[in-house]
Order: structure tokens, then sequence, then C-alpha cells
């Protein structure tokens, strides 16, 4: 768990604000060679929430398979649809 505070202010008294970043983070190891990480987050200025959710399967040294779904949302505007992607990313290592 973290959280970070940050007091910003700019040339004029009345552009003054801050910012709290909330950020909570967990890792899960399965075995030797899987894992799970997770990495979630929330921005009070803009009101905004953050996962990122990630798998790690390494199937030999140096070669991995990840899978990684990240979300972002704005907690204050429902209508407003939220940011997703699910990531495959595959790695391979060549031997000569």
């Amino acid at each position: 768990m973290g959280l970070q505070r940050n007091d910003i202010t700019l040339r004029t008294p009345s552009a003054a604000f801050t910012a709290k970043l909330v950020t909570a983070r967990t890792a899960y190891s399965f075995s030797t060679n899987m894992f799970l990480d997770s990495l979630l987050q929330y921005n009070t200025d803009v009101r905004q929430f953050n996962a990122n959710i990630r798998f790690n399967l390494i199937h030999r040294p140096l070669s991995d398979l990840f899978v990684v779904y990240n979300e972002q949302q704005e907690t204050d505007r429902p209508d407003v649809t939220p940011g997703r992607a699910v990531i495959l990313k595959y790695t391979h290592m060549l031997a000569f």
C-alpha cells in the first residue's frame, strides 16, 4: 500500500492544488515459473481508477508468456466508457 501526496503551487496562488495517488500492489507466485502481479491506483485529483494485472509464465529460461489486463475508469463520470486492454506477449530465446 502507498499514498503519494503532491502539493503543487504554480505562479499564482489561485492555481495551487493537491493531488493524491493511492496505490496497492500485490504479487503471488504459484510456482518458481508462474507469477501473478497486480497494481491498483486511484488518483484523487482527476478521480480516476487504474488497474494493471499481469500473469507471467516462464516456460524455459529467458522465454516467457505474459497476459496483461489494463483498465482505466473515471469514477465521477459514469457516462465515459472505460479504457480496457488485454495484451498478450510471447518471448522465446533462440539458441544457436
